[in-house]
């Protein structure tokens, strides 16, 4: 078992899957979001590993087949192609127990394996050779005024490495093959830090006011219609993308290939295909 504990934006997927490939275990790595998807991964016998995004956010259903699971391998440590298990957690997992979002008994089973990753001020020593590398990466040539680096470290950065990133991918596809200033990537900041009203987070809330009635009789269904609300445009805009494809859209998605079906046959979304 793994497990990665850091904020919003320090890479705990992308080193889950970096771990899983460098690893050298055979079978596939299979992302899990509910008790259905965990039951077919386990059975699947090209399952090499099950990686579980953000713990505290699954349903108390799959918690439950998570303890059994363990129980069975603590039980059984000899047993032949036990999955491994990778976990990561936006959360300290103190504070999902204290939140009721994760049981102690659980909780104390992942947390030796628990590895904590630094956000961006405990990494200051690493910023020049990250962003050489993900402008590298980008292949647009350019590269940064000396000066950026100290302005980058006097920011607060609460999308921690992700933030960063996507703000030096904006300079670079500004004007590629060119010394990108400070004063470029400031500006874009400040635009960023000023477009909530169009961001995706400030226009769900000015959206969700109207989705919020206390006096109707739709009360206990806020979070379902909310969810399906999303979930319509993006899995249309995936489907669109993959063709159809319901396996390659559930693997961009991260969801399991049965999960997906069921909610697109609740949205009543029409798919012209199901697999290549």
């Amino acid at each position: 078992m793994h497990g990665f504990i850091g904020e919003t934006g320090t890479g705990k997927t992308r080193a889950a899957r970096m771990l899983w490939t460098c690893s050298g275990h055979s079978g596939r790595l299979v992302p899990v979001a509910d008790r259905d998807g965990l039951d077919e991964a386990l059975s699947d016998p090209e399952t090499g590993g099950i990686l579980l995004d953000e713990i505290g956010t699954h349903d108390p259903a799959l918690r439950l087949r998570l303890r059994a699971f363990l129980h069975a391998e603590g039980a059984d440590p000899a047993a032949d192609r036990t999955p491994v298990l990778i976990v990561t957690s936006s959360w300290p997992l103190s504070r999902l127990v204290q939140d009721g979002r994760l049981e102690a008994g659980l909780a104390r089973r992942i947390a030796p394996h628990c590895l904590s990753l630094p956000t961006v001020g405990e990494r200051q020593e690493d910023m020049a050779a990250l962003c050489s590398d993900w402008l590298g990466q980008d292949g647009t040539g350019c590269r940064l005024d000396e000066a950026c680096l100290a302005w980058i470290g006097a920011q607060d950065w609460p999308g921690n490495f992700r933030q960063i990133r996507q703000l030096l991918y904006q300079a670079a596809q500004m004007e590629p093959d060119t010394v990108i200033p400070v004063s470029r990537l400031a500006a874009l900041h400040r635009i960023g830090a000023g477009a909530e009203c169009v961001s995706f987070q400030g226009l769900m809330a000015r959206f969700l006011p109207s989705m919020l009635d206390l006096e109707s009789g739709t009360q206990g269904t806020l979070h379902a219609r909310v969810l399906a609300e999303v979930e319509r445009p993006l899995f249309s805009l995936v489907l669109k993308a993959t063709d159809g494809n319901q396996l390659r859209a559930a693997a961009l998605l991260g969801l399991n290939r049965n999960t997906l079906r069921k909610r697109l046959q609740l949205l009543g979304i029409e798919t012209g295909r199901s697999r290549s």
